[in-house]
Parts: structure tokens; C-alpha cells; sequence
């Protein structure tokens, strides 16, 4: 990696994770299965 590409990878990289929304984004596991099972009209603890 020349020198020039480090320096700029090491410049975004400081821009990971800088933005806060200020509310959580629902990228927990319980709100992504009620997402699913609203679009899809059911839900992963139905039983068969």
C-alpha cells in the first residue's frame, strides 16, 4: 500500500461510526423479526 493510499484510508477511517442519530436505528434482532412479520403477515413464534 504506497503511502498516499494509507494516509487516506486512515482519513475515512476516522469517519466510521461518526454519525448519532440520536435514536436507536431498529438493527436489534426483536425489531427486525417484527418488521418481518408485519410484511409478511406472520411471525417467527407461530407454531405449525
Amino acid at each position: 500500500m504506497s503511502p498516499s493510499r494509507a494516509n487516506r484510508d486512515d482519513l475515512l477511517r476516522r469517519h466510521f461510526g461518526a454519525v448519532g442519530l440520536g435514536y436507536p436505528t431498529g438493527a436489534d434482532n426483536a425489531t427486525i423479526d417484527s418488521d418481518l412479520a408485519k410484511r409478511y403477515g406472520t411471525s417467527h413464534f407461530e407454531t405449525r
